[in-house]
């Protein structure tokens, strides 16, 4: 379970002055149909298209699953007039496969039962996820509070042997640099995956087969009680409101992100 905080939201938009956010672009939607409607992965990112959606796809199937592979860079629909968001080809596209109701702040209905957001564990991927975050704190918060909004973590790093055999995989740096340091001189290969653009299926379905599919996704939680319900509200505004654009500035002056910390 993912509690929303200021260092998570600082590593999303570390970015927000350099990258580019473009309105049009191509976008492609696919096994979007599904018979019991249980779960829609947003496979989102600057490199995670169709290769990424592919991958998985096959590895997990299409019962009751659907997929959509975005391109690009979602607007920042937390901070867009309604003029704009219905002339936005990406957020169309959201809300006719999902299922949103952008003239509605709480969503009912939708199409999937949850919502999993797959993006890189980079700079633009934790931007992305930000986007789309407050696309849905917006329209949908209600999705938050029901444990429908969720994240797929796909390890970081991957050890080989001298065969090219998986010999172990690592969520964090850590576990990775513990795990190096305690098998010195066995010529293992480490390689970092920076998400599910980096895997092939091979190694992608070793990964689901053992640590399962469902345990490899975080929930995002806005949190349970009144204050930090008003502590998500404040990030929220802070990292996606316009008018805090010269208070974020501030807040990221010698801010460095280091995939480290992650």
């Amino acid at each position: 379970m993912i509690k929303l905080n200021e260092e998570l939201f600082s590593m999303m938009y570390e970015m927000e002055d350099i990258i580019e956010i473009e309105e049009d672009g191509y976008y492609n939607a696919c096994d979007i149909s599904v018979s019991e409607n249980e779960t829609f992965l947003l496979e989102s990112g600057i490199v995670s298209h169709n290769s990424a959606s592919n991958s998985i796809s096959s590895i997990l199937g299409r019962q009751g699953l659907g997929y959509y592979a975005m391109f690009g860079v979602p607007p920042n629909a937390y901070d867009m007039n309604m003029s704009k968001i219905i002339k936005s080809d990406k957020l169309k596209a959201l809300q006719k496969i999902i299922g949103l109701k952008y003239s509605e702040t709480t969503q009912r209905d939708l199409n999937f039962k949850n919502i999993i957001i797959a993006t890189d564990a980079d700079l633009p991927g934790f931007f992305i996820r930000g986007q789309l975050l407050g696309l849905f704190y917006r329209f949908g918060r209600n999705l938050f509070e029901e444990g429908k909004i969720k994240i797929l973590n796909t390890p970081l790093f991957v050890c080989t042997d001298k065969k090219e055999k998986i010999v172990a995989w690592f969520y964090d740096f850590k576990s990775q640099k513990d795990f190096e340091d305690a098998n010195k001189g066995k010529g293992y290969l480490y390689e970092y995956k920076k998400g599910l653009s980096s895997w092939d299926k091979s190694e992608l379905q070793t990964v689901i087969d053992k640590d399962g599919f469902e345990n490899m996704l975080d929930e995002v939680t806005l949190g349970d009680v009144e204050e930090e319900l008003k502590e998500s509200a404040d990030l929220f505004d802070s990292w996606l409101n316009g008018k805090n654009a010269d208070t974020r500035k501030e807040m990221l002056e010698g801010f460095e992100f280091n995939i480290l910390n992650m």
